[in-house]
């Protein structure tokens, strides 16, 4: 029978690592405030990591042989065992059943179920759980190793030297007990403590709806703190792991209301903490190493290059930030496919990043082929080298920063403990298993204490404050509905008295939370939300008793805000819709673009073609829009260098005819397809194969027009109107039998109606100024070549139905308005001359109709249109 020394210090217990940490803080306090220069640190542990340091102790001293199993491990091991399972193994999400799995095998041993009621039931979920059940237990006994919920079950009390408290728990579960109860029979002291009890006034507060009660909570404890500065306060939020974003604006918006004018305080106030710990891989200098570790494990497209140039936990971040952000757009406009490591690290060196290039070519030393294979504690060294090629997590972390980091590293290490569950793998897959580490991970830095808590029912267990506001006091949560494991036993959870089985045990565990909730704080309020959007909400049972708030809450409403308003300079309101006069020195940049812009939007006109305020772009897996457009364009340019008129078209067979577009679409991709991963040159095959079909189908058109010869393939004009020089590119330019012209324009875009051509403000000037480039008189019809699936064709307009066969044209279906083609002409040409009028005097109005030329529009933020009575004056249009 084990001795334990009667004076030792008692180890503290908890359920939470957070109750842990702020017992050793008050107990700092108390130290402190007794004047004590030097002190004890309090030894707090929680239960589990209690748990988990015996074993390690027990296998140190030689008392057990096994190897505890980490909390990783074991879920990759039921992981695999599902995917393995011949009945299960076609699952859509085999990890998230393994998961669901797993958290059902830890219930089941935290209450005690017998691995051999899982027999008694007949459901396809249970004989499934039975049979992952004998295939994990059976994993453990062939490699020796300890599940870190049987642990508790093999310990011994002789390697526990000092007292146990048990602090801040509701209620012990059965293994829990047995434990307890086994090492006290041994001669363990252990005492259970009952929460802190605090009788405090409990009242209660009606609010409007969700986002009320979490102003409601802000104003309470901002009136609080001022009143008490020194006071600890809480707010317990049920759901706070999905609502973490709203509460902390809801909270910043009251107690921190100058974030509303500086762009936020740091991540982590030091006005209120938000006790919701995200998974490790949410947090960004995590997400910075697993990008990092992508790009050298596989070759990285544009978006993944683009991450890396933004990283600020790579070394010269800083120095090189600019550089970096050029070498971004360098790259979007022209790499094109993916982007081989040695590639990247030429290119940052040529393009004013040496720091960079630097640490690349050092990091590309050590990435090994991508077929080669390791086990995880090989890949885990290898990681951990390339991180510290690369200067990751960077220079001058802060304190919280530096813990996650620290978090990350213990966590690839932790990888050499799926050697014997995975065997050797890939690069990819041991980057991808420590993802999963990461996301299943939650971690949260230890961070200074702060006057305001903001946390949820449970992990608030065992705390106790100066002041608690409990939201979220709706029916449907206190008590909340029944919910049994669906893996185990419905009765033996009712026996075992597992929280959510059946309606009573919910109801009695949240009785129980609630009592101890409210007898946790000098001062309680709880609240509830009348309505859920347009519902009425239902207010749960437990507030039957609880009076209603005598005074209503008197925080002003922005207080600093209000202060800023009241001492505001006088506005001046001025309105310059105009820019200098451009140098027109030459054609001007943009051709018919610019024109185009100018009808829209004479501001973006001017601010993309002047002040080169243009969109960046965005990385694409396949061919982005603008890289398709490029193709179609080529390829019928290449086709008709081939065929030259309609007369060869139509003397080509079928067959024939396919022959050819397959060798001008394959010539166009072959300086594609250079450098291209297997995944993207599979994409092309599938562009390849759509092109193909939809040319085909608009030559068949062109074969049954009247007879033309191709006059004109990419041929680039000047336009003059007055002042203003454009340089333009005229897709395909058709000589008629009669000697006039057909101007085409290809178009894979979806605007390709008639109507864009007309109207005062036309959204599509291209055909129009196309005209312009050629004697006017001499065109007979200007159409758009669509090539889209299932829709290639022509639409356009033709003089008459002669000049151009399957169009519209005048005689028959003329625009409304318009007498003749040559008034059509003649009207194209004075908007055209106005737009480039507009353009000359620096007219740089915001949009006429902001309705249809702001939707698309990346230039919002600098206009700010939506500020201005434009926007207010024409309100959105639905979508046609």
């Amino acid at each position: 029978m084990a001795s334990v020394p009667t004076k030792a210090r008692p180890l503290l217990l908890t359920p939470t690592r957070r109750l842990a940490h702020q017992l050793r803080v008050n107990h700092d306090a108390n130290c402190e405030a007794q004047g004590l220069a030097v002190w004890r640190t309090l030894e707090a542990l929680p239960w589990q990591t209690w748990i988990e340091s015996q074993c390690r102790i027990e296998r140190q001293s030689g008392v057990s042989s096994g190897r505890l199993l980490g909390s990783q491990a074991a879920a990759l091991v039921w992981r695999q065992l599902i995917e393995d399972d011949p009945v299960e193994g076609g699952v859509l999400s085999p990890v998230g059943l393994s998961r669901a799995a797993y958290r059902s095998w830890r219930a089941m041993q935290a209450y005690r179920i017998p691995a051999t009621a899982l027999d008694e039931e007949e459901t396809p979920e249970a004989r499934s759980f039975a049979r992952w059940v004998r295939g994990y237990t059976r994993w453990l006994t062939e490699h020796g190793a300890i599940d870190p919920d049987l642990a508790a079950l093999s310990l011994s009390a002789g390697s526990v030297s000092t007292p146990l408290r048990l602090v801040g728990f509701d209620e012990l579960t059965p293994a829990q007990s047995l434990l307890v109860e086994r090492l006290r029979t041994c001669g363990v002291e252990i005492a259970i403590e009952p929460p802190a009890m605090r009788r405090g006034e409990v009242s209660r507060v009606d609010c409007d709806d969700a986002a009320g009660e979490l102003d409601a909570a802000a104003r309470w404890a901002a009136e609080g703190l001022d009143r008490r500065p020194a006071a600890r306060l809480a707010i317990v939020v049920p759901d706070l792991a999905a609502r973490r974003a709203e509460v902390r604006r809801s909270l910043e918006r009251i107690l921190l209301p100058a974030a509303g004018y500086t762009g936020g305080p740091l991540p982590e106030s030091r006005v209120f903490e938000i006790a919701d710990a995200p998974p490790l891989a949410e947090r960004a200098i995590v997400g910075a190493a697993l990008d990092l570790l992508q790009i050298l494990t596989i070759d990285a497209d544009p978006a993944a290059c683009g991450r890396l140039l933004r990283n600020p936990y790579l070394s010269g971040a800083a120095t090189e930030a600019t550089s970096r952000a050029m070498l971004d757009i360098w790259l979007r406009r022209h790499a094109g496919g993916d982007v081989p490591l040695n590639r990247l690290a030429r290119l940052a060196s040529e393009k004013g990043c040496p720091v960079l290039g630097d640490v690349l070519a050092r990091a590309g030393a050590l990435v090994r082929p991508p077929h080669e294979r390791a086990l995880p504690g090989a890949w885990s060294s290898r990681f951990f080298e390339m991180l510290t090629a690369l200067g990751w997590p960077g220079e001058a972390l802060a304190s919280a920063e530096h813990q996650i980091a620290e978090r990350l590293r213990e966590l690839i290490g932790t990888l050499s403990s799926a050697d014997e569950i995975t065997g050797p793998v890939g690069a990819t897959a041991a980057l991808q298993l420590l993802r999963e580490y990461a996301e299943d991970v939650a971690f949260e830095p230890q961070e200074l204490e702060v006057p305001l808590l903001v946390i949820d029912a449970q992990t608030v267990a065992g705390m106790s404050f100066d002041g608690l506001w409990l939201t979220g006091m709706e029916a449907a949560r206190w008590p909340p509905a029944a919910a049994p494991d669906p893996f185990l036993p419905r009765n033996w959870q009712v026996r075992r008295r597992m929280p959510a089985a059946s309606a009573e045990l919910a109801e009695a565990h949240a009785r129980r939370t609630f009592t101890r909730l409210v007898q946790s704080a000098d001062e309680i309020v709880t609240s509830v939300a009348r309505f859920d959007d347009e519902a009425a909400v239902l207010e749960s049972a437990f507030l039957a008793q609880v009076p209603r708030r005598a005074t209503a809450l008197a925080w002003p409403h922005d207080a600093l805000a209000m202060r800023i308003h009241t001492t505001r300079p006088p506005l001046v309101r001025s309105i310059d819709a105009r820019l200098p006069p451009p140098s027109l020195a030459g054609p001007a940049r943009g051709g018919a673009r610019l024109l185009e812009l100018q009808s829209a939007c004479p501001f973006r006109a001017g601010a993309e073609y002047r002040l080169h305020a243009r969109a960046l772009e965005e990385p694409a897996l396949g061919l982005a829009p603008t890289e398709r457009g490029e193709l179609v364009h080529s390829v019928l340019a290449r086709l008709w260098g081939v065929l030259h008129d309609q007369a060869a078209l139509r003397s080509l067979t079928d067959e024939a005819l396919e022959q050819v577009i397959e060798r001008c679409i394959q010539a166009e991709l072959s300086e594609l397809r250079r450098g291209m991963s297997p995944l993207r040159e599979r994409l092309l095959e599938v562009e390849s194969s759509w092109l193909r079909r939809e040319l085909r189908g608009l030559l068949e058109h062109d074969r049954a027009r009247q007879p033309f010869a191709v006059a004109g393939r990419e041929s680039s004009k000047t336009v003059t109107l007055g002042a203003l020089a454009l340089r333009v590119k005229l897709d395909r330019i058709d000589r008629l039998h009669d000697g006039s012209f057909a101007i085409i324009d290809y178009k894979t875009g979806g605007d390709t109606g008639r109507g864009g051509w007309l109207g005062d403000r036309p959204r599509q000037p291209q055909l129009p100024l196309y005209v312009q480039a050629l004697d006017a008189g001499s065109v007979a019809a200007v159409a758009y070549g669509r090539v889209r699936a299932g829709e290639s064709a022509y639409v356009g307009i033709a003089r008459d139905a002669a000049a151009f066969g399957g169009i519209a044209s005048f005689g028959v279906n003329a625009p409304r308005g318009y007498a003749s083609w040559n008034d059509l002409l003649t009207a194209w040409r004075a908007r055209l001359l106005a737009l480039a009028a507009e353009y000359v005097e620096g007219d740089a109005r915001l949009a006429p109709e902001p309705r249809t030329a702001c939707r698309h529009c990346h230039l919002a933020a600098l206009c700010r249109i939506n500020e201005s009575p434009l926007r207010a004056e024409r309100p959105e249009a639905p979508d046609e």
